[in-house]
């Protein structure tokens, strides 16, 4: 048997980005953006920091009902 096995260091920090539309039931339309930061290593350890920003925006359509809603994972 011969094998061969090639490691590629991979990104020590970075960012995400997300965006996720929803509809329910109720007639509400939404979006949720989200950010989030990552560090593989931060405080030399080895363990992983991540931190996140998310927003909900609804509304529904010709009404004046709308909400917000923001997070911080």
């Amino acid at each position: 048997m011969d094998l061969d096995i090639e490691m590629q260091a991979s990104a020590l920090q970075g960012f995400k980005f997300t965006f996720e539309g929803s509809v329910n039931s109720s007639g509400l339309i939404g979006v949720s953006p989200g950010i989030s930061y990552y560090h593989k290593n931060l405080f030399g350890g080895g363990e992983l920091f991540n931190v996140g920003f998310t927003g909900t925006f609804q509304s529904k359509v010709k009404s004046s009902t709308h909400s917000s809603e923001f997070g911080i994972t």
